[in-house]
């Protein structure tokens, strides 16, 4: 399959909320799927994800490019509010994963089916997998894990953890997305830089306020010249593996971090034992979303068309040929605790 075959201008790889072509991606995608299931051609399309800007700029794109019927259900668990589940547009907006079951009777009462017709997109990061709010957490620790430790890797003796945590949470904020684009290569090697004292982080956060710094292309280009001057060894290769992947355009620029990001996640899965309460399970442990995994269940039984998707790059869902040789297997391929209300599949 070919960029020209899916419509897009030029061969790239579009990324999820930030491109308008990520949708279209998918979109032609869903519709090859169907004709090699032999389908007649999909009528509806159902969305599920998370309450992050980025999902609900995805719904926007959806909404643009297709006609057919469309519903979208967004959640982020928050245990201090009172449940509430709004819908406006089709678009239902929940604060307790348990409320897919009202998306359920959403669907049952708008006669919004789930057969051979419909296709339902689900986003894997916190909402089938570490669903966003209730079992977030053991995500994020992996992929600051996966960043620690490459630093660590690189600087050695040279390495300061406090330093190092304070430079990263500063980088790693909203307000910061006009240089880092919410890219967590592009936050990883900013902040290598910063801690390692390549580009000081006071002198980082001014250049950025005050404009002599506007785009990671430039902050590349600045550290490379004085990683040079220094010779930072360590550096430099990091330094050549993210210019040379930066140029080639590929978003993945920080390629071996995200190997480290995979080894910690993959450390994340089944690793509480048996007897451990669902608190502790849900802290701990990368889970299945029970609701979102009964939905998509009941769903595939009753013929519908389902694509997982993902906008984390392959390094840190798939082992290194290292890493395979050792045993390990691609995340989508383990086993994962399944954590959550069941829902009702008999009322439904």
């Amino acid at each position: 399959m070919s960029w020209r075959e899916i419509g897009l201008d030029r061969y790239y790889i579009p990324r999820k909320a930030k491109d308008e072509d990520y949708v279209r991606v998918i979109l032609h995608f869903l519709e090859r799927m169907q004709e090699a299931r032999r389908q007649s051609p999909l009528r509806r399309l159902l969305y599920l994800g998370n309450r992050r800007v980025r999902d609900q700029r995805t719904i926007q794109h959806f909404r643009r490019h297709i006609s057919r019927p469309f519903v979208a259900f967004l959640c982020e668990e928050d245990m201090d509010e009172p449940d509430q589940v709004t819908a406006q547009d089709n678009v239902l907006l929940a604060n307790r994963w348990k409320m897919v079951a009202d998306l359920v009777a959403f669907l049952r009462d708008t006669a919004f089916a789930l057969d051979a017709r419909t296709a339902i997109v689900v986003d894997m990061d916190k909402t089938i997998v570490g669903a966003r709010g209730r079992n977030d957490r053991p995500l994020n620790r992996a992929r600051i894990e996966g960043v620690r430790l490459t630093v660590h890797d690189l600087l050695g003796e040279r390495f300061e953890e406090p330093r190092f945590q304070a430079v990263y949470g500063e980088m790693n904020q909203p307000r910061y997305h006009f240089f880092t684009e919410d890219n967590q290569d592009y936050v990883t090697y900013a902040s290598l830089m910063a801690s390692a004292l390549v580009y000081p982080i006071n002198d980082l956060v001014e250049d950025l306020a005050f404009g002599k710094l506007t785009s990671f292309a430039q902050f590349v280009a600045v550290t490379g010249e004085r990683i040079a001057r220094m010779s930072l060894t360590g550096l430099a290769q990091v330094h050549q593996e993210v210019a040379r992947n930066l140029a080639a355009g590929d978003p993945t620029v920080f390629k071996s971090f995200r190997s480290k990001q995979f080894e910690s996640t993959v450390a994340r899965i089944l690793s509480q034992p048996d007897d451990a309460d669902e608190c502790t399970i849900l802290a701990e442990e990368i889970t299945v979303t029970r609701e979102v995994y009964d939905l998509l269940m009941l769903a595939k039984a009753r013929g519908a068309l389902l694509l997982l998707i993902s906008d984390r790059p392959d390094e840190s869902l798939l082992p290194s040929a290292e890493l395979a040789q050792q045993g390990y297997r691609p995340i989508h391929h383990l086993p994962m605790r399944i954590v959550g209300q069941a829902l009702d599949l008999d009322a439904i």
